[in-house]
């Protein structure tokens, strides 16, 4: 078994280092983009309708 030249050893250094930071990036979009869609389904708050019907008397 040969051993990797050194030079060898950086590229494949800095090739791992960039396919961590593109991960990194890429889970970072997708938590965004998972927060987003979480609070953009939230329903506003609606109106109580114990008022309309306290009066139901028609008054």
């Amino acid at each position: 078994m040969q051993s990797i030249p050194f030079d060898a050893l950086d590229r494949i250094t800095a090739e791992l280092m960039l396919l961590n930071v593109m991960l990194a990036v890429y889970l970072i979009c997708k938590g965004v983009a998972f927060v987003g869609t979480v609070i953009g389904r939230r329903d506003p708050p609606k109106k109580s309708n114990r008022s309309n019907l306290a009066r139901s008397d028609g008054s």
